[in-house]
């Protein structure tokens, strides 16, 4: 009996062991309370942050010109925080601007597109001489622009804008069925390849009646200089100056030589529009002459631009038809800073190149590559020295109508030599 009672309590004690052993403490895991740091965000404010400027454009709302240009001051916006309220006031700026500003209301930035026009405004202009020597704005732009903003302007007072010229215009397609390869320069390379356009069956000039006084002032100028012509038309003296002789004999001689299209002059646009039909090949015109022909015609066709011929290499070296419109910042403007900036966005680099390819104009800035309708435009910009007084030969504005009949019959046959037709001109002055 105490044998078992003993077993028991072994028993008892074993299991008593082992349900110790089994029993295991409940031990609640270790957690670590992670606190992100949480950092504010921080931007740096955009450079011209709360600055708004009004432009006075010399565009008109709606047009390819307009919108691509509000197209650019909208990225300007995003990448500096500037506003720029652009107000399209086309050519009546011209009117009201003057007064607009003389009364003080906020004109920030604004066009101006003459001579005359910029004259009476010269004074609200800031010098941007600073601006424009601490940067590369000189490289990039073309030397006689410049130089006529300064003899305009008395400074460097704007930046340029639609630059343009007249000059002559010609068909490539023409020139290639003539078998032409080369730009000519000189009158003999000229007339070369004129012979060489009549071979083909082409007429080299188109002359209108509206640009007649053009041709032939630009032609004076190339055989007189552009200042004898203007002083010939101020006081006569045609017939006594063997430039301006010359000059008459050799428009005869391509009036005999077939050198003009049938019916030339023609009343306007009549004689361009021949190049439309594949009848002519060069017109002295304006940049805008491409437009106008291909618009009337409903045609493509593939221009070129190049000088007037040289006729004498000593008369009047580096002249040619070049011309601008500038934008000027107002001397009163708050922000010049934030208004160069603006400038230099739209009218040079990338900008430039997008407004350039939008508008069918050579662009502003001559690292770009100008629209296919102006081939030759930049290198015949950059090369220019000094403009051409297109109108040279009839700077005796009280005389122009009499001068340009005098023209009209020599274009049109009347005159038999080139002194024939000065002696004309210097009838006039009787």
């Amino acid at each position: 009996m105490k044998k078992i009672m003993s077993i028991l309590l072994c028993v008892l004690m074993l299991v008593s062991v082992l349900a110790g052993c089994g029993a295991t403490e409940e031990v609640a895991p270790e957690t670590t309370e992670v606190v992100e740091e949480v950092t504010p965000e921080t931007s740096e404010p955009l450079p011209y942050e709360g600055v708004e400027l009004v432009y006075w454009s010399s565009l008109y709302d709606g047009t390819p010109q307009a919108n691509i240009l509000l197209e650019l001051t909208e990225e300007f916006k995003a990448q500096t925080g500037c506003v720029i309220d652009i107000k399209f006031k086309g050519n009546e700026r011209r009117q009201i601007m003057p007064t607009a500003l003389e009364s003080g209301e906020q004109i920030d930035i604004f066009d101006s597109a003459s001579y005359y026009e910029s004259k009476t405004i010269t004074d609200y202009m800031l010098d941007l001489t600073s601006y424009i020597e601490g940067s590369d704005y000189l490289s990039k732009t073309y030397p006689i622009m410049m130089n006529d903003l300064v003899a305009q302007c008395g400074g460097l007072v704007g930046v340029v804008t639609a630059p343009s010229m007249n000059t002559v215009w010609y068909d490539k397609a023409a020139f290639e069925a003539a078998g032409i390869t080369e730009v000519p320069v000189t009158m003999e390379a000229f007339e070369a390849a004129c012979d060489a356009l009549l071979a083909a069956g082409i007429a080299p000039w188109a002359l209108d009646d509206t640009y007649t006084h053009n041709f032939f002032s630009q032609t004076m100028q190339r055989f007189c200089g552009q200042d004898v012509v203007s002083e010939l038309s101020m006081n006569g003296g045609w017939s006594e100056n063997e430039g301006a002789v010359a000059a008459a004999q050799k428009l005869i001689d391509w009036l005999e030589a077939g050198y003009f299209a049938e019916g030339a002059p023609d009343v306007f646009p009549t004689s361009q529009n021949k190049i439309g039909l594949g009848q002519a090949a060069m017109v002295w015109c304006g940049s805008w002459v491409g437009n106008e022909v291909e618009t009337a015609m409903g045609v493509d066709i593939s221009w070129g631009c190049m000088s007037f011929p040289i006729a004498d290499e000593t008369i009047d070296p580096g002249v040619d038809s070049a011309y601008s419109g500038y934008i000027h910042v107002n001397k009163d403007c708050p922000a010049p800073d934030a208004a160069w900036d603006y400038l230099m966005y739209i009218k040079t680099g990338e900008g430039d190149q997008r407004y350039t390819d939008a508008v069918k104009l050579p662009p502003c800035d001559i690292n770009n590559v100008p629209p296919a309708d102006f081939d030759g435009s930049v290198e015949y910009l950059s090369a220019a020295e000094v403009c051409l007084n297109a109108n040279c030969a009839i700077a005796n504005t009280d005389m122009k109508a009499a001068l340009t009949d005098v023209m009209l019959k020599l274009f049109n046959g009347e005159y038999a030599t080139g002194l024939e037709a000065m002696q004309a001109m210097d009838a006039l002055y009787a």
